[in-house]
C-alpha cells in the first residue's frame, strides 16, 4: 500500500513540475516580449533625434552639401558631425539600442534639389515585426520612418509602404533588419511662403518682401544701408541736424532733374552738385580718396602724399618727391613702344629692347656688353686694357688687323690671317724646295703659314761638266709668294747643271 502511495506522490510531482514549467515558459515570452518592446521604443526616439538633427543639419549647410553631392555619391553625416555642430548632445550613443550607427545621406537629385536618407547599419537584425513598430513610434513623433526588410534588400522603405528609395542611390548596403527614415526637406522648404528673419541656403525668395509693409508709425532702428528708388518723409536727418529747418528752398536731398543739390554751410554756399554731375567747391577739395570720371582745376592738382589713377593725361608732369610704379611696370612711350621698367631687384631694362642714345656722357661701374662694344670714334682708356680672348702664334684667325693675346700675354695682331707677334721674330725655319731647277725652269722654296721669309739662297745639287754653269742665272725673294725662287736658264733640253732653292722662314 505504502509503495503504491509512493507512486500516486511521484506522479503527481512530475504533473505539478510540467505545469510550472508551463507557466515559467509562458511568463518569461511575457517578459522578453515587454522587455523587447522597451529597446524597440528606445530605439525609435533615437531614430527621431538623429533625423531631426540631421534635418536642421541639411538645412545649415544646403549650399556646401549641394555643391559636394553627386546623384549616386551623397554627403555622409555622422553623429560625430551633428554633435560637433551642436545638433546632439555629447551623450547622444554612437549606436542605437541594438548596435545599429545611423548615418544621414545626402544625395542631389537636381541642380537645386537634395534627398537626404538616414539609414543605420551593423548591429543586430531587427525582425520584421519590430522594423514595423519602431516605423509605427516614429510616425507618432512626426518622422517618415521605415526600414529595409528582408523581402527586398535592396531599398529602404516606410511604414506600410508609404515611401521607398533605392539604396544604391545612396551608396549603401546595410542589409535585412537595418531602420531607416525619409527626409523630406526639398518639399517642406518649397512649400514655406513666410518671410523669414535669418537665410536659408538655397530660398533667398524666404528674405524678399512681396508686397507693401505697413509700420504703423513704428521705428526701422539699427539698419546699416537702406536703398531704394524713393524716399519720402516730413524729415530727413543727417547727424542729429534735420534739413528743411534752414531758410534754403534748395537744401534736399530729392531734386526735380534740371536742379542742383547745393551745401550751405554757416550761411554761405560751399559747395554744388549741378544736375548734369559736375561738383563745384567754393574753395579747396580735400579727400582722404577722390574718385571721378574727370578731376578739372584751373589750378592746381596737389597731393600731400599720392596720386593714384589707372591712368593720367596731361603735357607735363612735375613732382618734388618721386615718380613710382608699383608692380614690373615702368615709364613706357605710347608714340614708339619703348621706356624703362624694372622685372627684378638689379637691372633696369628698356623696354622691347629698344637701343639708348645720348649724346652726352654715360657713366658706370661696369659697363658690360654680351655681344660687342663699338666705339664710331676714339675710345680713351685711362688705366689698362684687359683682353680676355687667347690665341695661338701662326694660328688662323679673321679679320685682319684683330688684336689678342697668347697664353704668355704677348699681343698678337691678325695680319694676313694669321696670329702674329709685334715684338720681334722668336725663330726661324729653313724651308729646301722640293722642286729644282735645271734649264729655262723655275723653282721656289715656300715658307710655311705663320712665318715671313727673311732671306733664301740655292744649292749646287748637279754639276754637268767643268765648263757648265755653276750659278743660275736668277736667285731672288718672291714676297708674293712668301718664297725664294731660283732660274738656272740655258737651252732647253741641254744637259745643265741642277740648283735647290732654299728659303729661310722667320716667325
Amino acid at each position: 500500500m505504502k509503495t503504491e502511495q509512493r507512486g500516486f506522490a511521484l506522479m503527481e510531482l512530475v504533473i505539478a513540475l510540467s505545469i510550472l514549467a508551463a507557466l515559467s515558459i509562458g511568463i518569461i515570452g511575457v517578459m522578453r516580449s515587454q522587455a523587447q518592446s522597451k529597446q524597440v521604443a528606445i530605439a525609435a526616439t533615437q531614430l527621431v533625434d538623429f533625423t531631426k538633427a540631421t534635418e536642421r543639419y541639411v538645412q545649415n549647410e544646403y549650399t556646401t552639401i549641394l555643391g559636394s553631392a553627386g546623384a549616386t555619391t551623397p554627403v555622409v553625416i555622422t553623429v560625430a558631425q551633428l554633435q560637433a555642430s551642436g545638433l546632439l548632445p555629447a551623450s547622444y550613443p554612437a549606436a542605437n539600442v541594438f548596435g545599429q550607427v545611423p548615418t544621414g545621406r545626402a544625395r542631389k537629385v537636381s541642380a537645386t534639389a537634395l534627398e537626404t536618407l538616414v539609414i543605420y547599419t551593423g548591429g543586430a537584425a531587427l525582425s520584421q515585426g519590430d522594423l514595423d513598430e519602431l516605423a509605427g513610434l516614429a510616425a507618432q513623433q512626426g518622422i517618415a520612418g521605415g526600414y529595409v526588410g528582408a523581402s527586398d534588400t535592396t531599398r529602404a522603405v516606410g511604414a506600410l509602404g508609404a515611401w521607398s528609395m533605392p539604396l544604391a542611390n545612396f551608396g549603401i548596403s546595410p542589409g535585412a533588419g537595418r531602420i531607416a527614415a525619409n527626409l523630406s526637406y526639398t518639399s517642406e522648404a518649397t512649400n514655406d511662403t513666410a518671410l523669414h528673419r535669418q537665410a536659408i541656403p538655397g530660398r533667398p525668395d524666404l528674405n524678399r518682401m512681396s508686397t507693401a509693409i505697413d509700420m504703423a508709425g513704428n521705428n526701422l532702428n539699427s539698419a546699416g544701408v537702406v536703398q531704394g528708388t524713393e524716399v519720402l518723409g516730413g524729415n530727413i536727418s543727417l547727424g542729429g541736424t534735420r534739413y528743411g529747418g534752414a531758410s534754403y528752398p534748395y537744401e534736399t536731398l530729392s531734386l526735380p532733374a534740371g536742379q542742383n543739390l547745393r551745401f550751405n554751410i554757416g550761411g554761405t554756399e560751399q559747395a554744388v552738385l549741378s544736375g548734369s554731375g559736375e561738383f563745384t567747391a567754393a574753395n579747396r577739395l580735400r579727400a582722404t580718396n577722390v574718385s571721378a570720371w574727370d578731376v578739372r582745376a584751373d589750378g592746381g592738382v596737389y597731393a600731400g602724399v599720392l596720386m593714384n589713377a589707372p591712368t593720367y593725361q596731361g603735357n607735363e608732369y612735375y613732382a618734388n618727391g618721386w615718380f613710382r610704379t608699383t608692380g614690373q611696370s615702368g615709364w613706357y612711350s605710347e608714340a614708339y613702344g619703348g621706356g624703362w621698367h624694372m622685372t627684378d631687384t638689379t637691372w633696369i631694362r628698356a623696354y622691347n629692347n629698344k637701343s639708348i642714345y645720348t649724346a652726352g656722357e654715360m657713366q658706370a661701374g661696369v659697363l658690360h656688353a654680351n655681344s660687342r662694344l663699338q666705339v664710331d670714334g676714339r675710345a680713351t682708356v685711362n688705366e689698362y686694357i684687359q683682353l680676355q680672348g687667347g690665341a695661338s702664334k701662326g694660328g688662323g684667325c679673321s679679320p685682319n688687323g684683330l688684336i689678342g693675346r697668347d697664353g704668355a700675354g704677348t699681343l698678337l695682331s691678325c695680319v694676313n690671317g694669321v696670329w702674329s707677334g709685334g715684338g720681334g721674330l722668336s725663330g726661324y725655319t729653313v724651308v729646301a724646295g722640293p722642286g729644282q731647277s735645271q734649264g729655262p725652269q723655275w723653282a721656289y722654296a715656300v715658307c710655311p703659314q705663320g712665318t715671313v721669309l727673311t732671306g733664301g739662297g740655292y744649292n749646287v745639287t748637279y754639276m754637268e761638266k767643268a765648263s757648265s754653269q755653276e750659278a743660275p742665272q736668277v736667285n731672288r725673294p718672291e714676297p708674293g709668294m712668301n718664297a725664294w725662287a731660283v732660274y738656272s736658264g740655258g737651252s732647253s733640253g741641254a744637259r745643265e747643271s741642277r740648283f735647290l732653292p732654299y728659303a729661310v722662314c722667320a716667325y
